[in-house]
């Protein structure tokens, strides 16, 4: 069946609403693009093609940020977890490099692609044919497309190919626009979350004072109330004598910015005084709030730092079972301690070390330990 000029030109246009809408479901690009060249499968891919993140010569997975309803939850994390490595119809195609498109039964003979793991991957979804897109999102950054058909299906054509070159700039945008607005979202996310957790105490300011986000420690440390208060939403001190110098910092930070703000010590009824790190904060970064703001800093002298799980896994994008090893190694077991402890394989337990050494992009397990037991932003209160 192919797709006629109307319905193409109406597809191309619910390529863009399924990314622009703020609503909007990823998932309905897959069915999109699949529905174009006669598929109900498909899946979209994000990858990193920076050198030392390469893996044999092919791009690492990063996400799988859409794909048709036939493939779950549970099939989408397996292919990143494992079968992106093996999926011999990528490894083949992506020598083609930037922009490709590829029909997959063109890469090599249909017993090579039977007899090995992807093609068993393959088999217990229903795939057989297969028809190929690739291209650059941004810097290292790139993208794929595969839409599938079964055995019993007639194999994906020049026809097919035709149709997918017209919509490849379409996907690219709308991809792109995908990454941009992920990457954003998820940067969000792991920066408010890292500081929700750190041992530092984090205070969001707007240019007069009020206060637009507080994390845990700093909640703290405004309840007790002896250093800083809040009066009427609005940061203070505790002492008069510094009320005006904080109102003065936060503003010049928010407005001036550059190195405005700078430090101020708080003096304590015993010890240490608590110092105030004033900086300056487009909210962009943070908020999708538009306005200036201040992001204040400060330990807390009474909180005792402990490793936090999730931000570990966070800032190196470890599954459940990497992290659990990370963190087993940083409190002193060896990689054959963690297998017999967790009675999984020792071949098993190195290829999880292998991986959280690609994401972090340490080349020795003793810099990564060194570097995450020394890092102050995978500390949690």
């Amino acid at each position: 069946m192919q797709i006629g000029a109307d319905e193409l030109s109406a597809a191309i246009q619910e390529i863009y609403a399924a990314v622009a809408e703020p609503n909007g479901n990823p998932d309905q690009l897959s069915k999109i693009v699949a529905r174009c060249v006669d598929s109900e499968s498909g899946l979209f891919q994000f990858m990193n093609a920076a050198p030392a993140a390469l893996v044999g010569g092919t791009p690492a997975i990063l996400s799988c940020p859409s794909s048709t309803t036939n493939i779950d939850a549970a099939a989408r994390a397996a292919y990143v977890e494992h079968y992106h490595d093996v999926n011999i119809w990528y490894k083949e195609g992506s020598k083609r490099g930037w922009p490709t498109i590829v029909l997959c039964h063109e890469l090599f003979e249909e017993r090579t692609f039977l007899r090995s793991e992807w093609g068993e991957y393959c088999r217990a979804r229903d795939w057989f044919h297969c028809i190929g897109v690739q291209f650059r999102l941004e810097g290292n950054f790139v993208a794929a497309f595969g839409a599938h058909r079964p055995q019993k299906a007639r194999t994906y054509d020049e026809d097919s190919r035709r149709v997918m070159a017209v919509l490849l700039p379409h996907i690219q945008r709308a991809c792109q626009m995908l990454h941009r607005l992920g990457a954003a979202a998820e940067h969000r996310r792991l920066t408010l979350g890292l500081l929700d957790r750190l041992q530092m105490g984090s205070i969001m300011v707007n240019a007069d004072g009020h206060i637009r986000w507080a994390n845990a420690v700093a909640e703290r440390v405004l309840r007790r109330g002896t250093e800083l208060t809040v009066h009427c939403g609005y940061l203070r001190t505790a002492d008069p004598r510094h009320v005006r110098q904080l109102e003065r910092s936060i503003f010049e930070a928010a407005e001036l910015g550059g190195s405005a703000g700078g430090l101020l010590h708080i003096h304590r009824a015993a010890g240490a005084p608590l110092s105030l790190l004033i900086a300056p904060l487009q909210a962009p970064f943070l908020l999708s709030k538009a306005g200036s703001s201040t992001l204040i800093l400060f330990s807390d002298p009474d909180a005792r730092p402990v490793l936090s799980s999730e931000a570990v896994a966070s800032t190196y994008a470890l599954t459940k079972a990497e992290n659990d090893l990370l963190l087993s190694l940083v409190a002193g077991e060896t990689l054959t301690e963690y297998s017999l402890h967790r009675d999984v394989s020792y071949n098993t337990t190195r290829t999880h070390m292998a991986r959280i050494l690609r994401k972090s992009g340490f080349r020795r397990q003793t810099d990564l330990i060194r570097t995450v037991m020394s890092n102050p932003l995978l500390r949690s209160a």
